[in-house]
């Protein structure tokens, strides 16, 4: 930009009034690889898993595990159960991954396995409820003394 102005200089000659370029992050100048977006990059890598590849899906658990944590921590308040769900959806991802439709919309198919397992985690905790043992039932005498 020269000074603010509106107008690029690319090469060294100043760009005509009008053609500033919108999406300046996206241009791509002479022996520079165009940006790819991180949906394109998740796609990409998720096409290589399939195959078999294991850095790729190193890579995607390394990509996408800050933002699966943080979709279970919505729903999952102990760090435990937080890393049971987590553990849950990436084996969803290896069980799955050839039944994903579109892979540029694994962050979704993520977001939505991590919510329904942190609903899973949560509805079978809720319903655990612990059953006093028979044997620790107290004796007829104890409860005449308490007056009840």
């Amino acid at each position: 930009m020269d000074g603010g102005h509106g107008t690029a200089q690319v090469g060294g000659e100043p760009a005509a009034p009008g053609d500033e370029d919108p999406l300046p992050a996206t241009r791509t100048y002479a022996g520079a690889r165009p940006r790819t977006s991180d949906g394109d990059l998740l796609a990409a890598l998720l096409v290589r898993a399939r195959t078999g590849d294991p850095r790729a899906d190193r890579a995607i658990v390394d990509r996408c595990t800050p933002m699966v944590r943080a979709v279970a921590r919505r729903y999952v308040s102990n760090e435990a159960d937080v890393d049971d769900v987590v553990q849950d959806v990436w084996l969803a991802l290896a069980e799955n991954a050839d039944r994903i439709t579109s892979p540029a919309a694994l962050r979704a198919w993520l977001v939505r396995v991590t919510t329904r397992a942190s609903w899973r985690l949560v509805r079978r905790r809720s319903r655990a409820v612990p059953v006093a043992d028979v044997g620790e039932r107290p004796a007829v005498e104890d409860t005449e003394a308490l007056g009840t």
